[in-house]
């Protein structure tokens, strides 16, 4: 294995590891519990997992997708939220190389992952989250040394304003968690990307919302979270939205 390649191993390593903490997190924030104190316990049984009950993917796979002490079954979503992580590390690195801004930008992932589960969970995006998104969004600016800011400051009004336009006058077309993300991933962005973003989105939306609300009952509410669909774009975008609207652009030059 070359020096890259264990590079990469260990970013895939890191990331299921960080992606363990992240189901903490999407399980506990949303239930009021602290995510900082207490040790991880079963859900259902309420045990004390031990060392070899957290190993990210492998304690899973190990233990047959059940608690080792109830043999309740295991969300499959746990392991796929550690594998889901570790990939997207690994593209981060992947495509913008193993510099600072690689690492800001697993962090801006990271709280992608938070806010696009609680949101499809709860239906709600946690205001904290919004200003922890932020504060790495500034971070990378920073480090980027952007200098273009009307660009930036374009995209986060660009999108969000009409957005909360839209939820004054027809509510629950948006929620404002969604314009919050919205005007901070536009500020991340700038216009440009922002457009790709918000189209992305929408496109997602479309398709996904149309699947949930078929299989939804009659009577029953149609709402259906936003977040995710905004932060699957967010991440395309971040990584891939030059390239995809250069090749977009050549289509007619």
């Amino acid at each position: 294995m070359n020096y890259e390649m264990f590079l990469y191993a260990f970013v895939a390593l890191y990331g299921l590891c960080i992606g363990s903490f992240l189901n903490v997190l999407i399980y506990r924030i949303p239930n009021n519990l602290n995510f900082a104190k207490g040790r991880s316990m079963c859900p259902n049984c309420k045990h004390i997992l031990g060392v070899f009950d957290l190993c990210p993917v492998f304690s899973y796979l190990f233990l047959g997708g059940k608690c080792r002490y109830c043999k309740t079954k295991i969300s499959m979503r746990y392991a796929l939220i550690e594998i889901l992580t570790a990939v997207l590390f690994v593209l981060v690195f992947f495509v913008n190389s193993f510099n600072l801004l690689s690492i800001i930008y697993c962090l801006i992932v990271c709280v992608l992952i938070v806010i696009g589960f609680i949101d499809y969970d709860t239906m709600d995006i946690y205001d904290t989250s919004i200003y922890i998104l932020l504060f790495f969004v500034l971070l990378s600016m920073f480090v980027r040394g952007d200098i273009l800011i009307k660009d930036h400051l374009i995209g986060a009004i660009m999108i969000s304003v009409p957005m909360f336009s839209l939820a004054k006058v027809i509510p629950g077309s948006f929620g404002f968690g969604d314009v919050e993300l919205m005007c901070v991933l536009g500020l991340f962005l700038g216009w440009q990307n922002t457009l790709l973003l918000f189209f992305i989105s929408l496109l997602l939306g479309s398709i996904f919302g149309f699947i949930i609300t078929k299989k939804m009952k009659s009577g029953e509410d149609k709402h259906f979270a936003f977040g995710p669909y905004i932060c699957i774009a967010a991440f395309v975008t971040m990584l891939y939205g030059d390239l995809i609207i250069s090749t977009y652009l050549n289509l007619f030059m």
